[in-house]
């Protein structure tokens, strides 16, 4: 586990972090959740705007615990991880609240059967972008 401060809540799933141990940026992805993209022009994804809203109220400007994945860096030179503030799972936060899609990539496995269970029941319940995006 690492402690970081949140610099910048980029939509979602994404936040620019200043590890404990560096000065330096570093940008993170959170693990096994899929909020909808946003967009600097119109084309941002139904929802994205909610997302990167409740995102940046759960972590922004905050001190976080990352938890990195097995799989350390995505194909983008993001740092992999799950996501706490306080208590709060953040990953699991925007599933259950239905602001994000389960996204499952090996070797990152971990969480699947819960997130993907905490998904189908957001989803069942038609919450978030289960209601307002299909």
């Amino acid at each position: 586990t690492t402690t970081a401060l949140v610099t910048r809540v980029i939509d979602g799933d994404t936040i620019d972090v200043t590890l404990e141990e560096d000065s330096g940026t570093t940008r993170v992805r959170y693990i096994g959740i899929d909020t909808p993209e946003s967009s600097l022009d119109t084309n941002s994804e139904c929802g994205s705007a909610e997302a990167t809203a409740r995102n940046s109220e759960l972590v922004g400007g905050k001190t976080i615990a990352l938890v990195p994945g097995t799989g350390l860096y995505d194909k983008y030179g993001r740092l992999l991880a799950y996501v706490y503030v306080g208590g709060i799972f953040i990953n699991e936060t925007l599933l259950t609240e239905g602001l994000a899609d389960t996204m499952t990539i090996p070797p990152n496995t971990e969480y699947y059967k819960k997130f993907t269970d905490l998904r189908n029941k957001a989803r069942s319940d038609r919450i978030g972008i289960w209601e307002s995006c299909r």
